[in-house]
């Protein structure tokens, strides 16, 4: 038998049928490989508790200097004052340079965990499993 693509696309199903379906493991042997049954079975990632907790720091001192840097400017345009309006650059400056690091830490921590999660065993290709199970 020779098959044909003839496009990538998305089949569209009735979720329910699907949710029967999946509860069959016959079904899931005969749609699934064994290596993406296992995978399917790993925990979902989740955050640690130290990273929620740098999160939520990270949240306090948004909010903490983004309403000192938006006080400092009401106040230096109504009172007139250079002084206050300086402040408010200097803070509005702490601000970006706050926000920048923060979340170039939590990149680098996300980062970090997914390369802990993965496992680098010797797998075999994907797309060369399905060409070989296709012929």
């Amino acid at each position: 038998m020779n098959l044909n693509i003839f496009g990538v696309g998305t089949d569209i199903v009735k979720n329910s049928r699907i949710k029967k379906l999946i509860k069959n493991k016959k079904f899931i042997n005969r749609i699934l490989t064994s290596s993406e049954i296992k995978d399917s079975k790993k925990a979902i990632f989740s955050f640690s508790p130290q990273y929620d907790y740098m999160v939520n720091k990270q949240r306090k001192g948004f909010l903490t200097i983004g309403l000192l840097a938006v006080s400092t400017f009401f106040i230096a345009i109504q009172t007139l004052s250079v002084p206050f309006f300086v402040f408010h650059l200097i803070l509005d400056a702490f601000f970006g340079v706050y926000a920048f690091v923060s979340f170039r830490v939590r990149r680098a921590t996300l980062l970090q965990n997914s390369l802990m999660n993965s496992s680098f065993e010797n797998k075999p290709d994907y797309q060369e499993g399905y060409l070989q199970e296709a012929g």
